[in-house]
């Protein structure tokens, strides 16, 4: 079956759809880290150590819409900025632009569809709070946290791939996640998203700059 209509409004200003294409989507569930041995503790101690090296992020990425019930798969592009301590923005440029910017209790979103561009609080809309919080523990990969969070196993090495999976899974549509290290471990390569009913996202981040200077005005 072929999808005719590749990105129609309704998969960019959906809620379900706005929180799925992101790293994080929305989880709101505790999840707890099973590892096998004590050596994948270290592993994810060497990650998170390499992570916290990183002050500001910018990088491209590709993302993969994968549907059950299509042959056809959904593509975007776009870029994802990081500067520490709480400043992100993930847009997409193509092939509709629209995304959003959190820095600390000021938000953004913006989508060209209804044109509209939208200010608000972040701590006053749970949702984005929610999101922010998930995005900032995946930046800066904070192990504390994902232990909380997530069931974590280590399926290889070099290059890193964990896997993660909901403890608890009521009220979920995410079956689980993979994800791809970068050769350095300080950044993210590939993440999927696998969700219950057989669909799935892959995001390929590409050419990652770290701890450059980014302009203010990227967050504002």
């Amino acid at each position: 079956m072929k999808l005719t209509t590749c990105f129609s409004g309704r998969y960019y200003t959906s809620p379900h759809f706005f929180l799925i294409v992101f790293i994080i989507l929305f989880f709101t569930l505790y999840f707890r880290a099973t590892l096998s041995f004590s050596q994948d503790t270290s592993l994810l101690r060497e990650i998170e150590e390499a992570a916290s090296s990183i002050n500001s992020l910018a990088c491209e990425f590709r993302q993969e819409k994968h549907l059950a019930m299509f042959d056809e798969v959904l593509i975007s592009r776009g870029r994802f900025y990081f500067q520490k301590p709480d400043r992100l923005r993930w847009e997409y440029l193509e092939p509709v632009r629209m995304g959003f910017v959190l820095a600390g209790r000021k938000g953004k979103r913006w989508n060209e569809i209804d044109g509209k561009e939208i200010s608000f609080d972040p701590q006053k809309e749970r949702g984005m709070k929610v999101l922010q919080k998930q995005l900032l523990a995946w930046a800066t990969f904070d192990l504390k946290w994902l232990q909380k969070k997530y069931s974590i196993k280590i399926l290889d090495r070099n290059p890193v791939v964990l896997f993660l999976r909901p403890k608890n899974t009521k009220q979920q549509i995410l079956d689980y996640l993979s994800i791809i290290f970068a050769e350095d471990r300080k950044t993210i390569d590939t993440i999927e998203l696998h969700e219950k009913d057989k669909d799935f996202t892959r995001i390929k981040f590409i050419n990652p700059e770290v701890n450059v200077i980014l302009p203010e005005d990227i967050f504002k």
